[in-house]
C-alpha cells in the first residue's frame, strides 16, 4: 500500500484526535484532546502536524513538531511531539516516511537539532528512533500540572 505525508488540514482533525487517543491507549495514558484543541494546535505559529494517508484515503499516521529557539544550542530546534501509526499499518515503513518528512523539514527550517521524547519503557519506539540517527543525550522528566479553571489557557504577563 502508498501512502501519502503531508501537512494536516481541519478536515483531519478528527482522525488526528482518534491517532492521538490510540496513542495514550499504548502507553497506559489518557488524552484529553478534543477537536477544539487539534484545531488551536494546527492555528499556533511553529507548530505543525504531519500526516500519513493511506492510498485508499484513511489517516493512519501522524507527527507534530514545534521549531522553538534554543539557548544552548544558540538556534531553533525542532521538537517532535506525538509520532503515532494506527497499529494496522506498523511495520509498512509509514512511521520511517513520517520521520524522513520531519527531519527534511526541520532541515529546511534551518534547525540545529531535532528532539524527542518516548515511554522509558516502550524499546520498539527507542530502536525506532535510533534506527533514524537518535542518540541517548538526556533524561527527559514531565510533571503533570492541573489549572484552575481560570487560569487555564492565560499566558504569563511580560
Amino acid at each position: 500500500m502508498n501512502y501519502t505525508i503531508r501537512y494536516a488540514t481541519l478536515d483531519d482533525v478528527p482522525h488526528i484526535v482518534r491517532l492521538i487517543k490510540e496513542l495514550a491507549s499504548l502507553t497506559h495514558g489518557k488524552s484529553t484532546l478534543d477537536e477544539a484543541g487539534v484545531k488551536d494546535y494546527l492555528q499556533a505559529a511553529d507548530h505543525h502536524i504531519l500526516v500519513a494517508q493511506s492510498s485508499g484515503g484513511s489517516v493512519v499516521g501522524l507527527a507534530s513538531f514545534v521549531y522553538r529557539k534554543n539557548l544552548y544550542h544558540n538556534g531553533w530546534v525542532c521538537s517532535v511531539e506525538e509520532m503515532v501509526v494506527n497499529w494496522g499499518h506498523q511495520n509498512r515503513g509509514v512511521g520511517s516516511a513520517l520521520m524522513e518528512k520531519v527531519l527534511e523539514e526541520a532541515h529546511r527550517f534551518g534547525c540545529v537539532a531535532i528532539s524527542l521524547a518516548t515511554e522509558k519503557d516502550n524499546q520498539a519506539a527507542q530502536r525506532f528512533f535510533r534506527r533514524h540517527g537518535f542518540t541517548y543525550e538526556a533524561l527527559f522528566m514531565e510533571q503533570q500540572l492541573k489549572f484552575r479553571e481560570k487560569e487555564s489557557g492565560s499566558h504569563l504577563n511580560r
